[in-house]
């Protein structure tokens, strides 16, 4: 940790060292600047120093070098993966989807089982009122499941 950088009478920082330094210009988002800011203010330093200490370090050594064919490797491998994974994913996607249809399907065709046989145990047609308010019963039902599926499925 670096120690704190004097200010001079007028409150500007004294210089760091005898070296001299060129004014440069560098362009930032905001969000970087302030992040740089926040950092230099907590270790009472300049950002310019805060970026020559960095660089000092040699925090910025493994950006300078190329990658070697270990890394290109590595990332290649790392890259088929991934393209491997996305595809299991839609794979499973698709699956789901099918399965979803598949359940709705044998919804309606409990439902329809289901009133076929209310109307002949209770021997009734499908224009009687118990008949209607069963079924009627029976579509809110299936649309509660049908909405809590693809509630799940988000």
């Amino acid at each position: 940790m670096s120690t704190q950088q004097q200010r001079d009478v007028n409150g500007k920082f004294t210089s760091k060292s005898l070296e001299y330094r060129e004014v440069r210009s560098i362009r930032l988002t905001d969000k970087v600047w302030e992040a740089l800011g926040n950092i230099a203010q907590e270790r009472s330093i300049t950002r310019a120093d805060l970026i020559e200490e960095l660089v000092e370090r040699g925090v910025f050594d493994v950006l300078a070098q190329p990658p070697n064919e270990e890394m290109i490797l590595a990332n290649q491998c790392q890259r088929n993966e991934i393209d491997q994974l996305e595809e299991k994913i839609n794979e499973l996607d698709r699956t789901i989807s099918y399965l979803y249809s598949e359940l709705a399907l044998e919804l309606n065709d409990a439902k329809d089982a289901t009133l076929y046989s209310f109307k002949k145990t209770q021997s009734i047609g499908e224009q009687s009122a118990r008949y209607k308010d069963v079924k009627k019963a029976l579509d809110s039902f299936i649309k509660r499941i049908s909405s809590f599926i693809n509630s799940k499925r988000s």
